[in-house]
């Protein structure tokens, strides 16, 4: 991109179309990589010097898991925007996304706005 821009990928662990760590497309030639590669991808893309941190917060995005199931964590030093990634813990590809989803959706956007 030509200006930093927010990303914040929700992914679940036990997704198995879309697999958390990485994988080869069957139908089509190539690899993807991990959750956590694509958003270290965008946060040296965005300029951040830190590493990825647990942020001790975690959210009950997924209404088939029981209690809180997403681990939230972000990079630091991050000069402009926010990268962050979302770990649904038990999830698969199609959640039972609930009511909080999107509060929680929303709260990042509002706090993170397009410069």
């Amino acid at each position: 991109p030509s200006a930093p821009v927010a990303v914040l990928q929700v992914h679940g662990d036990q997704d198995v179309v879309i697999k958390y760590g990485g994988g080869h497309f069957a139908s089509n030639p190539g690899d993807y990589p991990s959750a956590a590669d694509t958003v270290a991808q965008w946060a040296k893309l965005n300029a951040c010097t830190g590493t990825r941190m647990d942020t001790g917060q975690m959210l009950d995005l997924d209404d088939n898991q029981t209690g809180a199931e997403t681990k939230v964590e972000r990079f630091s030093n991050c000069p402009t925007v926010a990268v962050e990634l979302w770990t649904m813990r038990g999830s698969g590809h199609f959640p039972g996304l609930g009511a909080t989803w999107g509060e929680q959706i929303l709260k990042f956007l509002l706090a993170n706005p397009k410069k």
